[in-house]
């Protein structure tokens, strides 16, 4: 964790606005599908998707 923290923090300091800082924020850590990762454990509860 604190190791994305530098880069997110690195990030910040080379771009030159938001605009640029989110650009590079999507290409050094990109999202994943926006699903919710499920190990899986049947017999455990299962969260509701976010809305």
């Amino acid at each position: 964790m604190k190791e994305m923290l530098e880069g997110v923090k690195a990030i910040m300091r080379l771009s030159k606005d938001k605009h640029d800082f989110w650009e590079k924020m999507d290409i050094a850590y990109p999202k994943l599908n926006a699903a919710i990762l499920l190990l899986p454990f049947d017999d455990l509860p299962r969260p509701r998707k976010p809305k």
